[in-house]
């Protein structure tokens, strides 16, 4: 939290429980918030032992409203490009999290449009509607919340000034009340804008639905009702802290068609233990720097000002020792705990201005600070902000230097600039696995086995007095005391999964049943008690039931969820004077009894199997099987196949068969073999081998010659449009569309209109008669003007090399660029190749804006030259009255 404090205080293994005042005693801000977080400790600690460490959605009263048992449940948009979010509350890891839905009645409308309502207001829930947000209307005003009545609709066009909405689609069955409420959507969440950045499809597959719940920390800034507005030109008062909770989409990384309940539970506890188990350590010192191994001056802390410090990770990564790894991490530092910032007013160029009341706290800013420039949607998505180095401040405006942009660009909409008080060549300091000062005697280091995020953060509180800070130590002895690593204080993410979503086509599939993943649980008055109760409603068992009391009957039920349709249930039950029955539609279909009998399909049955119906199965093994009125189609070459006298007598049955088939394979040879062979053919299915089929088509053509001593002149294998090919294969061929997944190597490959691909790598050379790029303006979307500063960025981070390339013998040289090297905008996805003409399309701008600064420096020294023959005049005049008294 990056507030204004002396410093953060509480400590849960102390066990306060409150703050207690005392009289004619200064109070410090930092008494005030340790007794609100031992309030928070208290209360968190309590809900988690009451509920448990499990989220789960809380049941309503008497389980009769639905939108509390349907508290954050997922389903999808009717055009299933969005996943939409039921109102309710949700407890993550013991923290409340809610979603509003209110109802609001809508007034009568006279619109000749059955798609337009009209709205009494356009705030709902303290947020205005927006376009492209879901709304759910009830027709009929007296249906409940919940009811299979409601229909939902996508804003097209809001008109605030007449108060009317347009939908999607007309509202069905509507009557003169209807009600209506905002349907929160994962693309349409505050808390979490752009979820996709910008994408509108998702990658096909299954994907956790999951709710990534934190504490953010609200100013003015973010809520400027915050501020009293009869404090004119003063700074704010207290700040807020707010549970900000984002809907997100992490994909299930699994070779399964269908993940069952095993694959989801073990991928969903590696994503949360990922998460716990990452480890961020920091160690700090001043006083006991030289203790800790730290080239210090051992004076200590060295300013006269008592100071709250804060370190934050700005780049994610690992302390390194060579400061050209990769994945190094990166931070900044304030003095102030990172509360030296402002809303942007108005952006001009390297001009930033800020509000009025916010200017005294700049006051002291130094040249060669750096600057943060951030906005909502980089905030709320943890990313590090646009880094620029401070140059003035005057009043209200901040200037920065416009060469020094780092993570640039900086955004459209930024809404708030924050100072950080390291003057340093670079503009975010390498953390390294060695000391670091800071500044006035404060050093740190940073855990090479730490994996650092952005937004990690650490509070050191300096006090003049001491000429030390407040860090933990060992307690060792004073003269060889070391200070102890601390973990990172902040942000703390806590993790509830919500379901299991699929997509398919890049759209959302309906979430099944078995796919809501919520935990459900009701309040204390409706828990069961443990001595006993009635259960009057349904009752589902997951796992299993068991029951210690062998006088009764004894009763287990295994039942493994699934997404598939496999049967997984079994039954185990102990023994009791009634018959076991298992029913369906109302009618008896498996009856056991007592003794251990089995009826299926027949209830009154006396044999130990009893069956009343047909009976399929691949095999039969037995020492006895006694069959009526059967009919077989194949026989067993088993030599212990034996007659019964009292059955159907088999010797004919198979002599029978054997004749027919004898007959019909004599037919056909002599029909078949009156000539010489001159062609055998095979045809292969969509799965066939050909590697196999050339060892069996040439075993094949031995036997013939062999056999028919004639001379087989052609053996031909065909293979359809869909066999597999693998191995060589010397076959010529015409097809009309080839798929391929990899490569085609060819020496040559004659195309007579075009190839389509999303890229194609030629590594040689390649020799055309012209070039053209797919540039129609019908193919493009979001088209914007590529800005100077996007250009200078661009160009400054080109390097032009030469080389060779490693498969060239004739080792000739080329200049050019690397495409790892090169920005994101001007290469292919994978980073291999360079796109040429979007790196004319760079020059072009850049040529443009000479051109552009040409013609004004032109215009200004025809101007200038003007102004010279102007003055050259008055000074001939002036000249020309001396000359004329001097003649005189």
């Amino acid at each position: 939290m990056k507030g204004d404090f002396t410093k953060l205080t509480f400590q849960s293994e102390k066990h306060y429980t409150s703050v207690l005042m005392q009289q004619g005693r200064l109070q410090l801000d930092s008494d005030w918030n340790e007794q609100v977080d031992i309030q928070n400790h208290l209360r968190h600690t309590q809900t988690i032992d009451l509920i448990g460490a499990n989220s789960g959605v809380p049941t309503s009263e008497g389980n009769s409203e639905p939108p509390y048992k349907d508290s954050f449940k997922i389903s999808v948009t009717p055009d299933c490009i969005d996943l939409a979010i039921a109102p309710g509350r949700l407890y993550v890891n013991g923290i409340l999290c809610e979603l509003e839905g209110t109802l609001f009645d809508l007034p009568p409308s006279n619109n000749s449009s059955p798609d337009q309502i009209k709205l009494s207001t356009l705030n709902f829930d303290g947020r205005n509607l927006d376009k492209n947000q879901w709304v759910e209307i009830y027709p009929d005003a007296n249906a409940k919340e919940g009811s299979n009545k409601k229909q939902c609709f996508q804003i097209k066009n809001i008109e605030p000034q007449k108060m009317e909405l347009t939908l999607s689609e007309p509202v069905k069955e509507a009557s003169g009340k209807m009600r209506m409420r905002r349907l929160l959507t994962y693309k349409n969440q505050p808390d979490y804008p752009n979820p996709d950045n910008g994408s509108s499809k998702v990658e096909n597959g299954f994907y956790f639905a999951y709710i990534d719940v934190w504490q953010r920390h609200i100013t003015t800034i973010e809520d400027p009702k915050l501020r009293e507005v009869a404090l004119i030109n003063t700074p704010d008062t207290a700040t807020r802290s707010q549970t900000v909770w984002q809907l997100k989409l992490k994909k299930l990384e699994t070779s399964d068609p269908i993940p069952n309940n095993n694959v989801i539970k073990e991928e969903w506890e590696n994503f949360i233990d990922e998460r716990k188990n990452r480890l961020s350590y920091m160690n700090a010192c001043a006083g006991l720097c030289t203790s800790a191994g730290a080239t210090s001056n051992g004076r200590g802390y060295q300013r006269l000002e008592n100071q709250l410090y804060r370190v934050e990770i700005h780049n994610p990564g690992q302390a390194v020792r060579d400061n050209n790894q990769e994945k190094k991490a990166t931070f900044k530092w304030s003095r102030e705990n990172g509360s030296i910032v402002s809303a942007i007013e108005k952006f001009d160029d390297n001009i930033i201005t800020i509000r009025k009341s916010s200017q005294d706290a700049w006051t002291n800013s130094q040249t060669g600070q750096w600057l943060e420039i951030t906005d909502e949607e980089i905030e709320l998505k943890g990313k590090p902000g646009v880094l620029v180095r401070l140059l003035r401040v005057s009043d209200t405006k901040i200037e920065f230097d416009r060469f020094s942009i780092i993570n640039g660009p900086i955004p459209s909409n930024a809404t708030k600039v924050r100072r950080w008080d390291h003057i340093t060549p670079e503009a975010a300091i390498t953390a390294i696995d060695d000391w670091i000062s800071l500044e006035a005697g404060i050093m740190v280091k940073f855990n090479p086995e730490s994996h650092y995020e952005t937004g990690d953060y650490w509070i050191i509180p300096a006090r003049s007095a001491t000429n030390d800070i407040e860090w933990s130590n060992d307690q060792a002895d004073k003269t060889i005391r070391k200070p102890l690593e601390q973990l990172r204080q902040g942000i703390h993410h806590d993790y509830c999964l919500l379901a299991l979503v699929e997509v398919e086509k890049g759209k959302f599939k309906p979430v099944e049943k078995d796919q809501d993943l919520r935990v459900v649980f009701p309040p204390l008055m409706r828990c069961l008690d443990k001595a006993g109760g009635v259960i009057t409603g349904s009752l589902e068992i997951a796992l299993d039931l068991s029951q210690n009391n062998s006088s009764d009957f004894i009763s287990a039920l295994k039942l493994t969820k699934k997404l598939d349709n496999t049967n997984s249930q079994s039954i185990n039950f102990g023994f009791q004077n009634h018959n076991f029955v298992w029913q369906t539609n109302d009618q008896d279909r498996i009856t056991i009894t007592p003794d251990g009998n089995v009826g299926i399909g027949n209830p009154k049955h006396q044999s130990q199997l009893d069956i009343n119906g047909t009976v399929k199965a691949t095999q039969l093994e037995g020492n006895y099987l006694k069959l009526k009125n059967i009919t077989v189609k194949q026989f067993s070459n088993d030599s212990n196949l034996k007659d019964d006298p009292e059955s159907v007598p088999t010797e004919k049955a198979i002599k029978t068969k054997v004749e027919t088939e004898i007959s019909d394979l004599k037919k056909q040879l002599q029909t078949e073999l009156k000539g010489e062979i001159t062609r055998v053919e095979t045809t292969l299915n969509t799965k066939a081998d050909q590697a196999k089929v050339e060892t069996e088509i040439s075993d094949l053509k031995k036997q013939l010659q062999t056999e028919l001593k004639g001379e087989i002149t052609r053996v031909e294998t065909t293979l359809d449009s869909k066999a597999a090919l693998t191995g060589d294969i010397d076959v010529e061929f015409n097809a009309k569309s080839i798929k391929v997944e990899r490569r085609i190597y060819a020496k040559e490959l004659d195309v007579e209109e075009r190839i389509n691909s999303n890229s194609v790598l030629i590594k040689g050379k390649t020799v055309s008669g012209g070039f053209y790029q797919i540039s129609s303006q019908a193919l493009k979307e979001e088209i914007n003007d590529l800005s100077s500063q996007e250009v200078t960025d661009l160009l400054s981070s080109l390097n032009p090399v030469k080389y060779l390339y490693k498969e060239d013998e004739s080792k000739t040289a080329h200049a050019g660029f690397i495409a790892e090297d090169t920005p994101d905008l001007l290469t292919s996805n994978d980073k291999q190749t360079i796109k040429v003409v979007d790196l004319v399309a760079v020059l072009t701008k850049v040529v443009q804006d000479n051109q552009k600064t040409l013609r004004n420096l032109v215009r200004v020294v025809k101007q200038q030259q003007s102004e010279i023959t102007a003055l050259k005049k008055t000074v001939q005049e002036l000249k020309t009255p001396r000359s004329d008294m001097e003649n005189s």
